[in-house]
């Protein structure tokens, strides 16, 4: 074969036209390629939510990331056996716990409850710093206390509600997942407790004591109108005293020494002596003594709805 010649077979270069088209299709499968991705950018995928669980211990909420469960088998901690404690165990199934609670201590005291060091049987480690959902706190680690099976890693937080005890408790040979405990609670919030309704009690009652001695009044002022002579009228002023007077003895065992609701037991004392008055007068046949007690009984009758008004009732 010369220098000239062309080769066997479909030439491995090339021409012009399948080079152009050969061109086209790349940039038309990269344009392809790229509309896709810009479609795709246009719709992410939705982020999956974090599981968390959510513990009130009092005042206190905690929220805490996923790998936890409730447990209603609160260890005893010396110290943080308070009403409002919470236990959690590990969701892998370990035998440690999380136990979590508000103890009131007094102010300036000890970090740790007198109670908790009571119980240790070392004497008490050097304290670390501790910062836990963006409370600052103290930790003691590896405590060893009295009642407690395994060991114990404590740290405390004061709050406006009081200290804020986070507690890890697990036996030697099965500890908590590391860094899980308290690094697993993702935030904390605290509230003021509500304070006590001193008149609460009172509130309470008072519905059943007024019902009681409103339809003693209804029945014995109907009978005090109606009465055909002094004696109904002295029958009834009586059962009105003895209403008041019953009344009075109930809510003096409720009410409180001072504040709202304080004056009710002697409004009603008051209210009971004025109808005793009206029955007195009833009974002599005292014109003069009957208008007396009647004043008497009309402002006792509107000091006694005042005091319940007063108190909400």
């Amino acid at each position: 074969m010369g220098m000239g010649s062309l080769p066997y077979g479909k030439s491995l270069v090339p021409a012009p036209l399948a080079l152009l088209c050969g061109v086209l299709l790349i940039v038309g499968a990269a344009g392809a390629g790229w509309f896709a991705a810009s479609q795709l950018a246009d719709d992410p995928v939705p982020v999956v939510p974090t599981e968390t669980l959510t513990v009130k211990a009092g005042t206190a909420q905690l929220e805490l990331r996923d790998g936890w469960q409730a447990d209603a088998r609160v260890p005893r901690v010396p110290g943080i056996d308070a009403t409002n404690a919470q236990a959690l165990a590990p969701a892998d199934g370990g035998a440690g716990r999380m136990v979590i609670a508000l103890v009131k201590t007094e102010e300036g005291g000890s970090e740790l409850p007198a109670a908790t060091l009571d119980a240790l049987r070392v004497p008490l480690p050097k304290p670390e710093r501790a910062t836990v959902g963006s409370l600052r706190g103290t930790g003691y680690t590896a405590l060893s206390l009295r009642g407690v099976s395994g060991l114990a890693d404590i740290y405390t937080f004061r709050t406006v509600a009081g200290l804020l005890t986070v507690s890890c408790i697990a036996p030697v040979d099965d500890p908590l997942p590391t860094g899980s405990c308290p690094a697993d609670i993702s935030t904390i919030s605290v509230s003021v407790p509500a304070a006590p309704d001193p008149a609460a009690s009172l509130k309470s009652a008072l519905p059943r004591v007024t019902g009681t001695l409103d339809r003693a009044r209804m029945d014995g002022r109907l009978a005090l109108r109606r009465g055909a002579d002094s004696d109904a009228q002295v029958r009834a002023a009586r059962s009105i005293s003895a209403a008041y007077g019953v009344a009075a003895d109930e809510v003096a065992k409720i009410a409180p020494e001072k504040g709202v609701g304080s004056s009710l037991p002697e409004a009603f004392r008051t209210a009971s002596a004025a109808y005793g008055s009206l029955a007195t007068a009833a009974r002599s046949y005292d014109k003069a003594a009957w208008d007396r007690a009647t004043a008497a009984v009309n402002e006792a009758e509107l000091d006694a709805a005042t005091a319940l008004g007063a108190v909400g009732a």
